[in-house]
């Protein structure tokens, strides 16, 4: 499944999807709290951070992934967290 979102993203060139990509998982991790698979969204918002595309990426991109990112922490962090303690 992953491979199949990586290459999706990987055809298309369009920023606008891209941005939206990364800032819906942001929002869904927000929202929603811890999912049911955390690999595949780091694995994603990773792929977005590195993305180098001149065409089909640039630095709105990858500070929308950088959120998604920080929000996916911050939610991995006060699950666990609140789990230990």
């Amino acid at each position: 499944m992953l491979k199949s979102i990586v290459a999706l993203l990987n055809m298309t060139r369009s920023r606008v999807i891209k941005r939206r990509v990364a800032w819906l998982i942001g929002k869904w991790v927000r929202e929603e709290g811890p999912t049911p698979n955390p690999v595949l969204l780091w694995e994603v918002v990773l792929h977005l951070l590195q993305d180098r595309d001149p065409v089909g990426s640039d630095m709105v991109v990858r500070l929308t992934a950088a959120e998604a990112l920080k929000d996916c922490v911050n939610v991995c962090a006060r699950f666990y967290f609140s789990v230990i303690c």
